[in-house]
């Protein structure tokens, strides 16, 4: 069993996402190809994401849910949501400058009845490199702050990829 989960609902035109445990890249490929399908298959009209069960969340999860507020934004034109009740989540999501990106609400969302769990991969595989790349490129683009915080990082994940 994952010590994560994703649950999905779109209900009255919202996309729910609700991430539960600890999230880390190991989870990348397969939430990169969730986001990947609902911004090309589902139809709604803004999104809300629920962080209020999460232990732990890295950096690349952290560029991901970045990729959902870019993808809101150039679609729908007005940033997601994201739901944290926890006062250390919310200092890591000031910290990353993630108010830019999301309008941040400290209590717990009013979730729909019909979330699933997003299904993990079976044979499609994406290159985890690329997405833990694209993830923190997508970090870095958010402010200067994490220009700067992630740019070492950026540069070994390139050389690795080469």
């Amino acid at each position: 069993m994952p010590e994560c989960h994703i649950y999905s609902a779109v209900t009255d035109g919202v996309c729910f996402i609700r991430l539960v445990g600890r999230l880390n890249f190991t989870t990348c490929a397969r939430f990169d190809a969730f986001i990947r399908n609902i911004f090309l298959q589902l139809h709604f009209k803004a999104v809300a994401i629920d962080l209020c069960a999460v232990e732990h969340i890295d950096s690349t999860i952290l560029g991901l849910l970045a990729r959902i507020a870019r993808y809101t934004l150039i679609r729908y034109g007005h940033k997601p949501k994201i739901y944290s009740t926890r006062p250390d989540m919310n200092l890591l999501l000031d910290t990353m400058c993630f108010e830019t990106a999301f309008d941040i609400v400290k209590e717990s969302p009013d979730l729909p009845d019909d979330l699933v769990e997003i299904p993990v991969l079976d044979n499609e595989k994406p290159n985890p490199g690329l997405v833990v790349l694209s993830a923190h490129k997508t970090l870095m683009r958010m402010s200067k702050q994490n220009e700067t915080a992630f740019r070492d990082v950026v540069e070994q994940l390139e050389k690795e990829q080469e």
